[in-house]
C-alpha cells in the first residue's frame, strides 16, 4: 500500500514542535509508544492531545496513522476526516483519505460532486474568512471611488467573488449535514428506531453517513443506498 510510505517517524514527530503545555504530554507519550510499536497507545494519547490543542489536525492525522497501522480503517479515515478541515490541502493527508477510500470500498460521497462549493472546499475557514473581507473591502472601495469604469467594474467582480466567499464559509461552517464513520461491519440500518423494525440494508465498516435527528439511542442516517434508522453505538460521529 502507497499509505505505508507515509508513516514515517519524522511525520510522527512533527507535531511536537510548539506545542502547548495540555497536549505536550500526552503528544511525547504518544510518540515514546510509536517507537516502541505500541500503537493503541500511541492513539489514545494523540488523540487526548488533540482534544486539548487549539490546533489539532497533525494530532488527528498521527492518531489515524496509528489506527491504520492496527488495521483500524474506519478509526483512521474517523481521525483523518476531523483532521482535513485544520489541514485540507495537505498532501500526506489527502494521499491516506485515498488509499482508505479504496480498503474499504466507499468513496466520500458527501463532498460537492460540482459547483462552485467543489473548488472552495480545499480552503480553511479562516483563509475563506479573510479573503471575503478582503474582496468586499476592495469591491466597495472600487466601486465607490473608482472614478473609470474599469476600477467600478473590477469592485463589482470583488463584490461577487466575496459573496462566493462568504457562501462557501457558510456551508463550511453551518450548511454540511453533521457526518459519521460506519464503525462496525453489517451495521443494520431499520425502517423506525426500534429493534422491532423492518432492516432495510446494512452498512460497511467505514462508509460515511449523514446524520438526522437522534431517537433516544438511535440516529437517522442518510446514505445513497437509502434512509433510516441506526444504533448510534455503531457510529463514530465527525466533530
Amino acid at each position: 500500500m502507497k499509505i505505508r510510505r507515509l508513516l514515517s517517524l519524522g511525520v510522527v514527530l512533527a507535531p511536537l514542535v510548539a506545542q502547548e503545555p495540555a497536549t505536550r504530554e500526552p503528544a511525547a507519550t504518544a510518540t515514546v509508544a510509536w517507537q516502541r510499536g505500541d500503537f493503541t497507545t500511541a492513539q489514545a494519547e494523540f488523540a487526548r492531545a488533540a482534544a486539548a490543542s487549539p490546533a489539532p489536525g497533525p494530532l488527528l492525522y498521527n492518531a489515524g496513522v496509528c489506527a491504520q497501522r492496527q488495521r483500524e480503517f474506519a478509526r483512521a479515515r474517523w481521525f483523518w476526516l476531523r483532521a482535513e478541515p485544520c489541514m485540507p490541502r495537505d498532501v500526506d493527508l489527502q494521499a491516506c483519505l485515498r488509499e482508505v477510500e479504496e480498503v474499504v470500498g466507499s468513496a466520500d460521497w458527501t463532498r460537492p460532486a460540482s459547483g462552485p462549493l467543489r473548488w472552495l472546499a480545499p480552503l480553511h475557514h479562516a483563509e475563506l474568512l479573510w479573503l471575503t473581507i478582503a474582496l468586499q473591502s476592495l469591491g466597495w472601495a472600487g466601486h465607490f471611488l473608482g472614478r473609470a469604469r474599469f476600477w467600478r467594474w473590477l469592485g463589482r467582480a470583488s463584490l461577487a467573488t466575496g459573496l462566493l466567499l462568504a457562501a462557501g464559509l457558510i456551508w463550511q461552517q453551518w450548511g454540511r449535514a453533521d457526518r459519521a464513520v460506519v464503525a462496525a461491519d453489517d451495521l443494520v440500518v431499520r425502517a423506525a428506531p426500534a429493534e422491532a423494525a423492518a432492516a432495510t440494508f446494512k452498512l460497511r465498516a467505514g462508509e460515511l453517513v449523514e446524520l438526522g435527528p437522534p431517537a433516544g439511542p438511535w440516529r437517522a442516517v442518510h446514505h445513497p443506498r437509502g434512509r433510516g434508522f441506526v444504533s448510534t453505538a455503531g457510529l463514530l460521529v465527525i466533530d
